[in-house]
């Protein structure tokens, strides 16, 4: 069965900016004015803003994202929310309220928000007083599409999809290393859209405390392993046609490697980095190279 790649159906990875990408996913010599994320956006119509995590960004800086693809007339963004909201033990302040929805409203003004990623990490067990501070987070952003990423399998229940249904609020359908009390994978719809992350399986990493982020996300998804992950967005895609897919296995570009194979394998023929060929040679057989693709216009 073809999935056809549409503007229903984006991909991408989880992030661009990592310092292991130069000389595999970005080439080595960069031309002067080299922008990641406008050479990103020639292979994907999806990219997951991951650094909003970590630090609310300027409005200069959006501006930036959103020129450097302007030219990409299907491509969208989703933000994964600041971690002051989901991970903190004190709320968020007004003003880092303010500033966060004055992002989500300049990329939804401009048509090119996918999604608000709200992750909780697997402390975030399902019980009363965490269901209310919940749906409280859930109505400051109620203005924009929202999908919600547990790590805790105690919010695997029915009455939770139901509530997430009542608020119009997507559930973020993840593909993570097993272990206790993780999330299986799922097919699971809420909303007008269905999301769905892949992390890797590098269960040795994934819960070591030493690891690093590159270690934890040190996994390349082989062939039974993409078949498998196949096979679940046709689920998926049976009950919405709306679907985002993020690869976050970011090390060494294997977020990119396995996004290109599943839009291969969804009947697609990807437009590859050649510098990418170069590091996983699988990849020539699917697609174009970048560099097919530059000479072919001459």
């Amino acid at each position: 069965m073809t999935i056809p790649l549409d503007n229903s159906l984006l991909i991408g990875p989880a992030g661009w900016n990592y310092k292991d990408w130069r000389g595999i996913v970005y080439p080595q010599h960069r031309p002067r004015g080299f922008q990641e994320l406008h050479y990103l956006a020639d292979f994907f119509n999806l990219v997951e803003i991951n650094s909003t995590f970590y630090k609310i960004p300027a409005l200069d800086s959006v501006a930036n994202w959103l020129e450097q693809i302007r030219d990409k007339k299907n491509f969208r963004f989703s933000l994964k929310l600041f971690q002051q909201f989901t991970h903190a033990d004190y709320p968020p302040q007004r003003e880092q309220i303010n500033d966060f929805c004055a992002i989500l409203e300049r990329l939804q003004r401009e048509s090119r928000l996918a999604a608000l990623l709200i992750q909780f990490p697997w402390r975030f067990k399902q019980t009363a007083e965490n269901r209310a501070a919940l749906f409280k987070l859930l109505n400051i952003f109620a203005d924009f599409p929202r999908a919600i990423e547990f790590r805790h399998d105690s919010w695997m229940t029915e009455d939770t999809f139901d509530r997430l249904r009542q608020a119009d609020v997507g559930f973020v359908n993840i593909d993570e290393p097993p272990h206790n009390h993780a999330l299986p994978p799922s097919s699971i719809v809420t909303t007008n859209f269905a999301y769905l992350r892949l992390h890797g399986r590098n269960a040795a990493m994934w819960f070591n405390d030493s690891s690093t982020v590159a270690q934890r996300y040190d996994y390349l998804y082989n062939a039974a392993e993409m078949e498998s992950i196949y096979e679940n967005i046709k689920a998926i895609r049976n009950k919405t046609a709306a679907l985002f897919i993020i690869f976050n296995n970011h090390y060494r570009g294997q977020a990119v490697v396995n996004a290109l194979q599943l839009m291969a394998h969804l009947g697609d023929q990807p437009l590859i980095p050649v510098t990418l060929i170069d590091h996983y040679p699988q990849l020539a057989c699917i697609g174009r190279s970048k560099a097919d693709e530059q000479l072919s216009l001459f």
